[in-house]
This record gives C-alpha cells, structure tokens and sequence, in this order.
C-alpha cells in the first residue's frame, strides 16, 4: 500500500518543482494581460494563437479550482488547507480502509469495499483532483513548446511597424504592446499551472508519509 517507487518516477518524469502549496491560487489571482486586436493580419495571426493558449490554461485552471473546492468539501477542510493535511485526516479517520494504490502508473486512493459511503466519497473527490491533475500536466507538456515558439515569433513585430501606413501603425502601437506583453508571460501561466498540478501528487505522497 505504501509503495511509492511509481509516484516517486512519475514526479522525477512530470519534472517535480520546489513549489508553494498556493501556486493555483496566485495564478487564479493574477491578473493576466489579454490579447487585443492589432488590425494587422500577419500580426493577428500570431497573437490569436496565444489567446488560444492563454484560453485553454484558464479552462484547466478552472477545472482545478473546481476539483480543488470538491475535495475541501467532501473531505469537509476549510478553503485553501494543505491537500496533504486533508488527506491525512481522511486516512486517519478511515481506520485502515483508504489506501494509495500506485498499480496505475498514477497514484489513486482505493477504499476498501466494505468502507462506509463517506469514505469512499472521499476517495472519489480526491481521484477525481488528481485525474484532473494528470490530464493539466499533458496539456501543459504540449502547450510549452507552442508558447516559446509564439515568444520568438514575435520579438521582430515591433521592427515590422516600420514602413507601414503611419495611420496603421498609430492604432496599432498600443494594442501591440499589450499583446507582446501577454505573450511574454504566456510561460508563466503555463508554469503556475502546470506547478499547482505536479503540487498535487507531491501533497499525496506526503499524506501517506514517503
């Protein structure tokens, strides 16, 4: 049951990061900068891409958020507890009948099936945060390579205004800065969230004490 040499590599493979326990939290906080039209299609392009990213890294940290607050719900914690310390407290009061089975490749908790309802709630609202956790962790994986791509893409956007209708540019300069910005820090987000969902396997590990 307290096996942890499959969790222990899938954190080694995930990339496990020194990470605060609140790293969702200041991402859902952050105020992110959005992207704006520039009127110029080769740029708009560009840009529209990175609103696509920026989009999907707001669905996943919804979808946390959400399995987050289900879990501190069921497991009856206030808002914001460590998960590990959750955790620990439902094993304790399960006397023996929640375990952490590793036998997936991903860790999951297993009542057993004689466990009264409330137990197995339990085990449920948790599972359902870590599957959420794993499939965040994927998108973020692919979603690094477009966002560094997208970063490189448009370093020379500002040189390109150069040359063009002075009307053009005058309506342009504004929302461009705007999008640069947001492109820049399209990494970040992709790094709170993706630390926020490896945090979750690390709160797990350390409720069963290895």
């Amino acid at each position: 049951m307290r096996s942890t040499s499959i969790l222990g590599f899938s954190l080694i493979a995930l990339g496990t990061l020194t990470i605060a326990h609140t790293a969702l939290a200041k991402d859902t906080a952050t105020k992110w900068t959005e992207i704006v039209p520039t009127n110029i299609n080769d740029f708009d392009s560009v840009f529209n891409k990175v609103g696509a990213i920026d989009t999907t890294v707001t669905t996943q940290t919804t979808a946390m958020t959400t399995a987050h607050t289900s879990v501190n719900t069921v497991l009856g914690v206030a808002e914001g507890s460590p998960l590990s310390d959750a955790i620990k407290g439902a094993v304790a009061a399960a006397g023996g009948k929640l375990s952490l089975d590793t036998s997936g490749g991903v860790p999951h908790l297993k009542a057993a099936g004689d466990a009264p309802d409330a137990i197995k709630a339990d085990a449920k609202a948790v599972n359902g945060l870590i599957d959420v956790g794993t499939a965040t962790i994927k998108t973020c994986t692919d979603l690094v390579p477009q966002a560094e791509g997208l970063v490189t893409a448009v370093k020379d956007f500002p040189a390109k205004l150069k040359g063009m209708d002075p009307a053009v540019v005058l309506k342009a300069t504004g929302p461009l800065g705007k999008d640069m910005k947001a492109t820049s820090e399209t990494p970040a987000r992709i790094k709170a969230l993706s630390d926020a969902a490896v945090q979750i396997y690390t709160d797990i590990k350390g409720a069963f004490g290895s």
